[in-house]
């Protein structure tokens, strides 16, 4: 469905109990069902109609999800069986990828119809709250706008283009995104902080999932920036590639690069000349084995190049003393002088739930990790 309904428990509720076996959607149905909401969703008069009942008990999402399960009930369909078939058919129908691009687009538009309508609620600086905490509803109403914020075109082009310019994680981007929507709330940037770094989840699974779904849609919304979309998948191949590279031997990794040099070398001449934008459009225009060629390549050269620093370090009496070169899950190399379990600049600011003792941790400092799946700046802040 297109929002998160957990807040609530609004699959759980109906205006009538449905007592008769419920109709299987068909494609068309939900196609059908899928263009007429989306007509209600982009209408400035229904946005501004929702906008203006929105208060701190009635909430623009819980709006937006009651919208979808009226129009679900307009066309026949339970409330609760017809939102699980919706969510269902993704799956069921994954070959076709028309009907999946009509489903994904629906969500996106539901996220962002969602996001538009919050920013608008957004109070003065003044009337932001800086005392009376925040309750449970309002925490994972703060995790589902985050995810939200982190679906939508704008969101992604924004943290897309800072990697560009930076050639850095957008992380402080994505940072300042989630202290954002703590304004949405109605609350102080910081004294919103405050509050979820106090959050208590034992025993509430779903503050519980609300957390890690939080933490997972910024680190997905972070590395899609710096990878592009499909960035899981180009992963693994990496990881593969890196994988057979590993278990060739000498001879073999020397032969595999005369053979192929040549045929890289053209590529790599055609992109030097080329911005970042023209060496990502160029590479998409290349066979996938000429990609492959090139991430062996890459892999190859840096190993040999690791291992010849490493025997002159040893031939000159510095042995144990030489800058490491440590792998990153991204398949990426980074210079350390010390091994650690964590990587650095590779996004798990954003994404890496440690969840230890199944509480949020405060007062950590220099950019790592927590529990909740956003990073603090110096002092302990989104």
């Amino acid at each position: 469905f297109g929002l998160s309904s957990d807040r609530n428990h609004l699959t759980q509720t109906s205006a009538k109990k449905n007592e008769e076996p419920t109709s299987i959607i068909t494609k068309s149905q939900a196609i059908d069902f899928v263009e007429q909401t989306s007509q209600k969703l982009i209408s400035e008069e229904f946005r501004n109609e929702i906008f203006s009942k929105v208060t701190d008990e009635n909430r623009p999402d819980t709006m937006l999800i009651e919208t979808q399960i009226d129009m679900l009930e307009s066309f026949g369909f339970d409330r609760v069986k017809g939102q699980q078939q919706l969510n269902n058919m993704t799956k069921e129908f994954h070959d076709d990828k028309s009907f999946i691009k009509v489903m994904k687009d629906f969500e996106t538009l539901c996220h962002a119809t969602y996001i538009t309508i919050l920013k608008k609620t957004r109070p003065e600086k003044h009337l932001l709250k800086k005392d009376g905490g925040m309750d449970d509803n309002k925490i994972l109403e703060f995790f589902n706008a985050c995810v939200s914020y982190m679906m939508i075109p704008e969101t992604k082009q924004k943290l897309a283009a800072q990697f560009n310019e930076t050639n850095s994680p957008p992380n402080e981007m994505i940072i300042e995104m989630q202290r954002e929507i703590i304004e949405c709330l109605g609350y102080d940037r910081d004294y919103g902080v405050s509050c979820l770094n106090k959050i208590e989840v034992d025993g509430k699974p779903l503050m519980l999932s609300g957390m890690k779904k939080f933490a997972n849609s910024a680190q997905h919304a972070c590395q899609e920036a710096m990878y592009g979309p499909g960035y899981e998948e180009k992963l693994a191949r990496r990881q593969k590639i890196m994988e057979e590279c590993s278990l060739m031997s000498k001879s073999e990794k020397e032969s595999y690069l005369k053979k192929i040099a040549s045929a890289q070398l053209k590529h790599q001449s055609a992109m030097d000349s080329l911005d970042r934008e023209g060496k990502i459009r160029y590479m998409e225009g290349i066979s996938d084995d000429d990609k492959d060629d090139m991430l062996r390549i890459s892999f190859l050269v840096n190993e040999m190049s690791h291992n010849h620093q490493h025997s002159e370090n040893c031939s000159h009496g510095n042995k144990g003393k030489y800058s490491k070169r440590n792998l990153n899950k991204h398949g990426q190399f980074n210079d350390h002088d010390h091994s650690h379990d964590h990587d650095h600049g590779n996004c798990k600011e954003h994404g890496h739930s440690k969840d230890e003792g199944n509480k949020s941790k405060a007062g950590q400092k220099g950019g790592h990790s927590h529990g909740h799946g956003h990073t603090h700046d110096k002092n302990c802040k989104h």
